[in-house]
């Protein structure tokens, strides 16, 4: 996350509207990704298809 943040600008995109995003088991790295302390402010927005983070184990 800290890789998209550092070169998004040179490949054209916004490093204020990024989107993270996961379908079915990938919802569960999403859901990390939103819990984790250290990715505060790498992403903007996160979309979780066919899963929740209350669904997690």
């Amino acid at each position: 996350m800290q890789w998209v943040q550092d070169e998004i600008a040179a490949l054209g995109g916004d490093p204020g509207a990024v989107t993270i995003a996961g379908e079915s088991g990938g919802s569960d790295s999403v859901c990390a990704q939103l819990a984790s302390p250290s990715t505060s402010g790498l992403f903007a927005r996160a979309v979780l298809q066919s899963a929740t983070c209350s669904d997690a184990s």
